[in-house]
């Protein structure tokens, strides 16, 4: 079935290399940019990048709606048998926290009967076969996370293998635990070897911001990392500095440009959000030695380095 025959989650991580496959093969032949968007969206399997962005805003919102419902991984056979008034199936949020289960079921299952480990399509396959992720969709209100297991049982004989409460996952069977919570591929592949502590929001003369980020024509301007959206959408460390996909440059935690639903980059006529097209700039200073630990405003910094070609 093609992509666009129906809306599908697309993980943040799978958007940014995109992008970044887009913004290569415009350095390398000059063509345009939303011509090569088009391009890499068929390779993906879509009909084109409007259908990209579909698919981001539908993950968008079923991440909302995972961060602020209950959740439970369940047995297949017990748990269909909560199908029903109070509980229903929930794809996309197994498509959401597809990473996370698969982990946990790595921690848990070392190896089979034969002591051979089990391979990345038996785990899928377990996955499909064996479990059930379901949402609560009763009128109740839902329990904090530390009674979430006394509350389940009000529901269920049965144990579930994870619980998940506004977005917080917790262990009823006190089985094994995979050791990174559910979080952004993109962050776990570019701070591989970095500092995992949430960094603060910069301290900058509000002025001097936008000052560098210019006029935000019919957005509003806005410098609260409180109100950053990314945070909510993206488990991830908060870091100082991010580098927008987009435009190459760089601006500090909680700076966006609110364009009704959407948070874009801060610098007035980048197309760029803070969402999928935000990296931290560790990552980008990584790949690039001879850029600063700290970031000018308003300066490009080309992904591939000033010594790259064009």
């Amino acid at each position: 079935m093609k992509r666009s025959d129906t809306l599908v989650i697309i993980p943040p991580v799978a958007v940014s290399r995109l992008k970044q496959q887009a913004k290569k093969r415009q350095r390398e032949t000059g063509r345009p940019h939303h011509e090569l968007l088009d391009e890499v969206a068929k390779e993906a399997g879509f009909n084109h990048w409007h259908q990209v962005a579909e698919a981001v805003e539908y993950t968008r919102q079923a991440e909302q709606r995972f961060r602020s419902g209950l959740y439970v991984l369940m047995d297949i056979k017990e748990g269909l048998d909560l199908v029903g008034d109070d509980f229903d199936h929930a794809p996309d949020a197994l498509a959401l926290r597809y990473q996370f289960i698969f982990d946990w079921m790595k921690s848990i299952s070392s190896d089979v009967d034969d002591d051979r480990p089990l391979s990345a399509e038996e785990f899928q396959e377990a996955i499909n076969d064996d479990y059930v992720l379901l949402r609560y969709t009763g009128d109740g209100r839902l329990p904090s996370k530390g009674k979430a297991t006394e509350w389940f049982r009000e529901h269920s004989f049965w144990a579930p293998s994870i619980l998940w409460v506004r977005g917080e996952h917790l262990f009823p069977m006190e089985s094994a635990r995979p050791e990174e919570e559910e979080g952004d591929e993109s962050d776990s592949d570019e701070e591989e070897h970095l500092d995992r502590e949430d960094e603060p929001m910069p301290v900058i003369d509000e002025a001097l911001l936008k000052s560098a980020f210019g006029s935000p024509g019919k957005a509003k301007l806005i410098l609260n990392a409180e109100t950053m959206e990314r945070f909510e959408i993206i488990a991830s460390r908060k870091r100082a500095w991010y580098w927008c996909l987009h435009c190459e440059r760089a601006y500090p935690q909680g700076s966006y440009r609110q364009r009704g639903s959407l948070q874009m980059c801060p610098y007035s006529g980048c197309g760029g959000d803070t969402v999928m097209d935000a990296w931290s700039w560790a990552r980008v200073a990584k790949e690039n030695p001879g850029y600063p630990a700290t970031p000018e405003l308003g300066k490009a910094y080309p992904l591939y380095g000033s010594s790259q070609p064009a």
